[in-house]
């Protein structure tokens, strides 16, 4: 049996029950939320890979090798001198035959080099005619040149030598001979102008 005024009492106990409830549970969702949104905004830190190290071995450029191009040789001289102890004129006649070799620099901004080397045949107012081995150096972008010349002289069979410098198609010779006037043997050294016709170089530069 219920006691007066017992049922608004309940009614009111269960309202307010209700709207505990109903607290707790929009508390818990908002907590949910707040956490979810949390995970979401800290940033996730990511360890970079450490890389392995290669043991494989590097393969570099094989480094410009020069090229050479051997060629046949043929360089004619002419010239006028005298000897250095007496006043003389001198003739002088020079034949060299032999090989070329053509030297590509590697770099475009170094200059071809140019090697001759060969018999040379030769006749000048000291010996009459010589024999001998000469070798020469050309460098081309400057037109500079040297001779270095062993020879044998055939009137004599004496050992002589001639070294000589120049440019383009001019040079300068020093030469040193024995040479027999009747008084017996004896040194002769005598200076050169000539002018030189590179016919081979001229041949395989300009073909």
């Amino acid at each position: 049996m219920k006691r007066p005024g017992s049922e608004p009492k309940q009614r009111a106990m269960s309202a307010s029950r209700g709207r505990w409830g109903s607290g707790l549970a929009i508390s818990a969702t908002l907590l949910f939320v707040h956490n979810a949104a949390a995970e979401q905004a800290t940033p996730t830190t990511v360890t970079p890979a450490t890389p392995v190290a290669s043991h494989a071995p590097r393969r570099t450029a094989p480094a410009p090798v020069a090229t050479t191009r051997l060629r046949f040789d043929v360089n004619v001289e002419g010239g006028a001198g005298s000897r250095t102890s007496v006043a003389s004129v001198l003739g002088l006649g020079r034949l060299r035959l032999g090989l070329l070799a053509m030297i590509e620099p590697t770099t475009p901004d170094a200059s071809p080099l140019y090697v001759a080397i060969g018999p040379v045949f030769q006749a000048n107012g000291v010996a009459t005619a010589s024999l001998g081995l000469e070798a020469e150096l050309t460098h081309v972008t400057s037109g500079l040149w040297y001779q270095g010349t062993a020879l044998v002289d055939l009137g004599t069979t004496e050992p002589a030598w001639a070294a000589s410098i120049g440019w383009s198609i001019f040079g300068v010779a020093l030469e040193r001979h024995v040479e027999d006037d009747g008084s017996g043997p004896h040194a002769v050294t005598a200076v050169f102008g000539k002018l030189r016709a590179p016919l081979g170089i001229a041949w395989h530069s300009f073909r």
